[in-house]
C-alpha cells in the first residue's frame, strides 16, 4: 500500500461525515486559521468543511488552487501538530509544486517529517523526489531512515546513486532503509548495487539484503522477466545458505516453473538434500496438472514416513479422486502416525466408497489411535449415500463394532436409522442396546414413543432400564402439550401385568410428570405389591412439576417409612428451588415447612442451598438459627454472608447481626474478610 493510499484512508473517516457546504464563498483565511488551531477532540466544523470543499474538486477544479493556499499558510504558521498533519493529508490529495516549500520546511523538524513524507510520498510531480532528495544530507537516523523510504516508495529512479551511498552509513537504520527502497526502485542499476553489497556480505546487513533480493525477484517474475528472476532465486539454493532462505527459494522457482514446479518437486524428492523436501511437497498442493495427484500418489509409498504425513497432508488439499484412492491404501500402513494420518484425511477427503476402509480399521482394534480415528473420521464423511453405507455395514458387523458404528450414525443424525435403532434396542446384547436406547433419545419422535414404551415394558436385562428410560423421557419432551407427554406411558401401564415392567414405567412417570401421571403414581402408592407402591413412592420423590410440591410435602409427613420420609422431602426441597410462580414470601415458608420436617443435616443443608439464592430479610432470618448448629455452620455462614449482602437494603440490623454472628464462628479466612468487608459496609 502506496502513501497515497494511506493518506486517503487515513482522511476517509472524515470524508465520510462531511456536512453539505455553505451557500455562501467560504472564508478561507479564516479556514486556514481554524486549521491551524485545531486540536484531537475540537471542534470539527472548519476541519469537515475544508474536506467538503477537497471532495467538490471533483467538479469544481478553480477551488484547488484556494484550498491549497489556505493549507500551505496552516504548514508555514504557527500550527498545532493536528492542524499540521490534517493540511499534509489533504495535499497528498490535491497539492501541487507550489506547496513543495512548506513541504520542505516540514522535512527539517524531526517532528513533522512523518507527516511531510506522508505528503511527498504521493505526490505526483517529480519535484516532490527532488525535495526529499535534497533533504537526506541534513537528517539523522529516524528522520533521513523516513525520507529514505517514501524515496523508495516514490520507486524514484534518479535516487538510486544516492540511496546507494546510503547503503554504506554508519547507522544500521539508515543502511537497511536504503537497502529496501533500491528493493522498492528496483531497476537494473538497483538491483547491481545490492548484488554487490551481497558480495560484500556485512553480517549486519544480511537479512535485509535477502528480503531486498526475494522482493526484487518477486517484482521481476511479475514483470515476466523469469530469467531474472530466476537467477536471483538460485544464488540462495545452495546448501550453504541458511535453510529457510532456500525453501523461500525453492518456492519461487517452482513458482517460475511453467509445469509449477511439478518437475522441480519431483527432482527434489528423488534427491539427496532431505531439508528441501517438505518445502517440495508443500508445492503438490497448487499444481494445476490434472495427472499431478496420481504423479505424487505413486511417490507415497516411497517416502519416509515423516515425509508421507506430509504427503498425505498435500493430497488431501487437492482433494480429488485419485488423491482419496492413494490416501485410502495407507489407512493399514504399518507406521501408525502415518496410519492416523491417512485415517484423519478421509473425514475430509473421504465420501462413501472410503466407508469400508474405514470399517476394516475399527475391525482391527489396534492400534487403538487408529480405531479411534476411524470412528472419527466415519462420523465427519459428507453425503447421505456415507450414512447408507456406514448403516449397511453396521447390520453385518460384530457387536462391538455395531455399538461403535450406531454411535457414529447418531452422531452423523442419520435419522434413517431409526427403524435399526428401535430393532437394536431389543438385541440381547447389553452394549448394543445401550448405545440404541441413547442413538433414540436423540434421534426418535414422539410418534415412536409407543415403541420406545413398549421397548422398556419387555426389557430383556433390567441393566437397560436408565438407559431405555432417558430415551423415553427425551423424546417425551418434545411434545408441546406438557400434560400429554405421559400419554405413551399411561397407556401402556394398565395393560402391563408383570411387576417389574410396571414398577420401570412408574419410575419413568416421575420425570414426565403431568396430572393424569400424578393420579397413577399415587394409587400405585396403594397397591398390594409392595415393589409398585416403592416405585411409586419414588417416582413421586422423583417428580418434575414443581406444581405437585405440597403433595410431596404431605406424603412426606404422612410417611412412616423414614426412608420414604426423607425421599419425599427431598423431592419436596428440590422443587421449591425449581423454576415457578411461587411468591418468596410462599419459597421462603415452603423451606420452613421443611425444616420442621428435617431430621438429619444433610436435608437442612439442602434448604440452606435454596435459601442461599434468596434475597429477603424472611429467608435470612430463617436461616440465622442454623448458624448455632455445629452440622451446618459452615454451610450456613457461607450462605448467610450472601444473603445478608442481597438483603441489607432491606433490614440493616439483622443483616448487620447475622455477618457479626458468622465472625464469631468462621474459621475461614477467605469468608472472614468477606465478612468484615461487608460489614464496614454496614456501619
Amino acid at each position: 500500500m502506496n502513501i497515497r493510499t494511506i493518506a486517503l484512508l487515513i482522511a476517509l473517516p472524515f470524508l465520510a461525515t462531511a456536512q453539505q457546504p455553505a451557500s455562501a464563498p467560504p472564508d478561507f483565511a479564516k479556514l486556514a486559521a481554524d486549521v491551524a488551531a485545531y486540536e484531537s477532540g475540537g471542534a470539527m466544523e472548519s476541519v469537515r468543511l475544508v474536506e467538503t470543499l477537497v471532495r467538490e474538486t471533483r467538479t469544481k477544479p478553480a477551488l484547488k488552487k484556494d484550498i491549497e493556499a489556505a493549507l500551505i499558510t496552516v504548514l508555514s504558521g504557527k500550527s498545532t501538530f493536528e492542524g499540521k498533519r490534517f493540511a499534509c493529508q489533504y495535499l497528498a490529495a490535491i497539492g501541487t509544486e507550489k506547496s513543495l516549500p512548506a513541504l520542505a520546511g516540514l522535512l527539517k523538524d524531526k517532528e513533522t517529517v512523518g507527516i511531510a513524507c506522508l505528503a511527498l510520498g504521493s505526490f505526483p510531480m517529480a519535484k516532490a523526489s527532488d525535495v526529499l532528495r535534497d533533504a537526506v544530507p541534513a537528517l539523522q537516523g529516524v528522520a533521513r531512515a523516513q525520507v529514505i523510504d517514501t524515496l523508495g516508495d516514490r520507486r524514484d529512479a534518479a535516487s538510486v546513486k544516492l540511496l546507494t551511498d546510503q547503503t554504506r552509513d554508519a547507522d544500521p537504520l539508515i543502511a537497511q532503509a536504503a537497502i529496501t527502497a533500491l528493493a522498492k526502485i528496483g531497476n537494473e542499476p538497483a538491483r547491481q548495487a545490492i548484488a554487490a553489497l551481497r558480495q560484500e556480505a556485512k553480517p549486519a546487513l544480511a537479512a535485509v539484503l535477502t528480503t531486498a533480493s526475494f522482493r526484487i525477484a518477486d517484482h521481476l517474475a511479475a514483470a515476466g522477466d523469469r530469467k531474472g528472476a530466476a537467477a536471483i532465486y538460485e544464488q540462495f539454493c545452495p546448501p550453504s545458505q541458511p535453510l529457510h532462505f532456500r525453501r523461500a527459494a525453492l518456492a519461487g522457482l517452482m513458482r517460475l516453473d511453467k509445469d509449477g514446479g511439478q518437475q522441480r518437486i519431483l527432482d527434489v524428492l528423488h534427491g539427496q538434500d532431505a531439508a528441501l523436501k517438505p518445502a517440495a511437497i508443500a508445492g503438490i498442493p497448487a499444481l494445476k496438472s490434472p495427472r499431478a495427484s496420481d504423479t505424487f500418489a505413486a511417490e507415497l509409498p516411497k517416502l519416509q514416513a515423516d515425509l508421507q504425513v506430509l504427503m498425505i497432508g498435500a493430497l488431501t488439499a487437492r482433494g480429488d479422486a485419485a488423491a482419496r484412492r492413494a490416501i485410502s491404501a495407507q489407512a493399514e500402513n504399518s507406521n501408525a502416525t502415518v496410519a492416523v494420518a491417512a485415517i484423519q484425511s478421509l473425514g475430509s477427503l473421504g465420501d462413501a466408497s472410503s466407508v469400508p476402509v474405514l470399517i476394516k480399521v475399527v475391525e482391527k482394534r489396534e492400534p487403538a489411535e487408529c480405531a479411534s480415528a476411524a470412528l472419527t473420521s466415519l462420523q465427519q464423511l459428507k453425503g447421505n449415500a456415507a450414512s447408507d453405507a456406514i448403516l449397511a455395514a453396521a447390520k453385518k458387523a460384530s457387536p462391538d463394532v455395531r455399538a461403535s458404528l450406531i454411535d457414529v450414525l447418531v452422531g452423523r443424525m442419520a435419522t434413517k436409522t431409526i427403524p435399526f435403532l428401535l430393532e437394536q434396542a431389543a438385541q440381547d446384547d447389553a452394549k448394543v442396546a445401550a448405545a440404541a436406547f441413547k442413538g433414540l433419545g436423540r434421534l426418535a419422535e414422539p410418534s415412536q414413543l409407543d415403541a420406545l414404551v413398549k421397548l422398556l415394558v419387555n426389557l430383556r436385562q433390567p441393566s437397560l432400564e436408565k438407559d431405555a428410560a432417558a430415551a423415553i423421557v427425551q423424546v417425551s419432551r418434545m411434545v408441546s402439550d406438557p400434560a400429554k407427554q405421559s400419554d405413551a406411558l399411561l397407556a401402556a401401564y394398565p395393560k402391563t401385568e408383570s411387576v417389574a415392567p410396571r414398577c420401570a414405567l412408574l419410575r419413568v412417570l416421575g420425570e414426565t410428570a403431568g396430572p393424569k401421571a400424578l393420579e397413577v403414581v399415587m394409587a400405585a402408592m396403594k397397591d398390594r405389591d409392595e415393589n409398585v407402591r416403592d416405585a411409586a413412592v419414588r417416582a413421586l420423590a422423583n417428580w418434575s412439576d414443581p406444581s405437585a410440591d405440597k403433595l410431596l410435602l404431605e406424603q412426606s409427613r404422612a410417611a412412616t417409612n423414614p426412608t420414604y420420609q426423607v425421599l419425599l422431602l427431598r423431592g419436596y426441597i428440590r422443587l421449591l428451588g425449581a423454576p415457578s410462580k411461587r411468591t418468596d414470601e410462599q419459597k421462603v415458608q415452603g423451606y420452613a415447612d421443611a425444616l420442621s420436617l428435617a431430621k438429619r443435616p444433610d436435608e437442612k443443608r439442602l434448604v440452606i442451598a435454596g435459601l442461599a439464592d434468596m434475597a429477603t430479610p424472611a429467608a435470612l432470618k430463617l436461616l440465622a438459627p442454623m448458624l448455632d448448629d455445629s452440622t451446618l455452620q459452615a454451610e450456613a455462614a457461607v450462605a448467610a454472608v450472601k444473603m445478608a449482602r442481597a438483603s441489607a437494603a432491606a433490614d440493616r440490623a439483622q443483616a448487620k447481626a447475622v455477618v457479626q454472628k458468622v465472625l464469631t464462628i468462621t474459621k475461614d479466612a477467605e469468608l472472614q474478610k468477606e465478612a468484615r468487608g461487608l460489614l464496614a459496609r454496614l456501619k
